[in-house]
């Protein structure tokens, strides 16, 4: 189930709601300075009160001359354990880079993991479960993709950039 919304570039999660006798959708705007959130009665109209308050958010900081966006410092804490985090030393002194340079990998990686699952998912119309794999004959910024299952029930191989 997704309950994230897009709309000129912001993100915002829906979650349903249910008090004093009602029961309603209700947003927020997700990485931006300010606290933005709208409701909706039914599905039907969630995605247009969203995207009717990212317009006014837009509209009123470009009225304050704000810029909308929070920024991103490009830079966060990962709580990975400490066996997880011995490990992916352990591999960095091998490989001779940061460990800092494994984890951004590894964030590149799922992006285009998850680019690529959305991606098929829409060619299929239905969810597909992936194995996916740096293919190491290639390029390394090339991915196999194994997806199994498939309209047909066949398995399928993708490869994506």
């Amino acid at each position: 189930m997704n309950n994230t919304l897009k709309y000129k570039g912001f993100t915002a999660v829906v979650q349903f709601c249910c008090e004093d006798g009602e029961s309603f959708l209700w947003g927020k705007i997700e990485g931006i300075n300010d606290l933005v959130t709208f409701e909706a009665d039914n599905t039907d109209s969630v995605a247009s009160e969203f995207e009717a308050a990212v317009d006014d958010y837009i509209e009123t900081c470009e009225m304050v001359g704000k810029k909308p966006e929070k920024p991103m410092s490009g830079s966060f804490n990962v709580r990975l354990g400490e066996r997880l985090h011995r490990e992916l030393f352990h591999k960095s002194v091998e490989e001779g880079c940061k460990l800092n340079d494994i984890v951004k990998r590894a964030a590149e990686n799922y992006l285009v993991t998850a680019h690529a699952v959305a991606v098929v998912e829409r060619q299929f119309s239905q969810p597909v479960a992936f194995n996916a794999k740096q293919n190491p004959a290639q390029d390394s910024n090339v991915y196999h993709l194994r997806a199994h299952k498939t309209q047909d029930g066949d398995w399928r191989e993708r490869h994506c950039e």
